[in-house]
């Protein structure tokens, strides 16, 4: 039984409300085979693995669809502000919104999220754990954008490596929207124009207001 997205996010759901592992397990047959909790407490021990052996969130052979944007690079500024969004939540609550935001085939975002949620769960996570790790690494080549500028001093490399596996300070420091008003204005733009500005694009631009912000506060602290 090759699980959905959303029977995924379930089972997900359940092992984390219930620590113990045989509650968890239990519930989780119950929901993926429709049986009762009695009916569940009535396997034997060989019913109970066989069932939890028909459960897999592999990808299916043969199917090399792809729906799914794995470069960051390739995205737009907007999509980059809503898998940022997203990503300050528990991963596996919000795997559908990340993937509807990096679809290739995009109408509305609910109505995508309920589309992928249908998905072999093999296939989205996979492609969600690629774009997120393309991500991580476009974080840290614009590592000085989002830090301020008393973060990290005399910082020493294991400190600095420990930091990085952390939730990244960008995620926390800075408010999209201004940032996306401060770009359309750069840029003479509307600002829904600016959400479909390439991301290194916006990127960059973001990086040159902040060394002018830099330079005008040098400038005003000469005088």
């Amino acid at each position: 039984m090759k699980l959905t997205l959303k029977q995924y996010q379930e089972v997900q759901k359940i092992c984390k409300e219930n620590s113990d592992v045989t509650i968890a397990n239990g519930l989780t047959i119950s929901y993926l085979f429709g049986l009762t909790i009695e009916q569940v407490n009535q396997l034997s021990a060989k019913q109970y693995f066989k069932y939890l052996g028909k459960i897999s969130v592999s990808k299916p052979l043969f199917n090399f669809t792809d729906r799914f944007e794995n470069d960051v690079k390739n995205i737009t500024f907007g999509q980059w502000l809503e898998v940022t969004q997203w990503l300050k939540y528990d991963i596996d609550t919000i795997i559908d919104k990340v993937a509807a935001s990096i679809l290739y085939d995009r109408t509305s975002h609910p109505l995508d999220c309920k589309r992928i949620q249908k998905f072999n769960a093999g296939i989205v996570i996979d492609a969600v754990s690629k774009f997120i790790e393309s991500y991580a690494k476009l974080l840290n080549e614009y590592e000085w954008l989002f830090k301020s500028d008393d973060d990290f001093e005399g910082e020493t490399e294991a400190e600095r490596l420990r930091r990085l596996r952390k939730t990244h300070p960008f995620l926390k420091q800075w408010g999209w929207i201004f940032s996306a008003k401060e770009v359309a204005q750069h840029n003479g733009i509307k600002l829904d124009e600016a959400y479909n500005l390439h991301i290194i694009k916006a990127l960059n631009d973001m990086c040159y207001l902040k060394s002018l912000s830099k330079y005008n506060e040098w400038q005003s602290k000469s005088v």
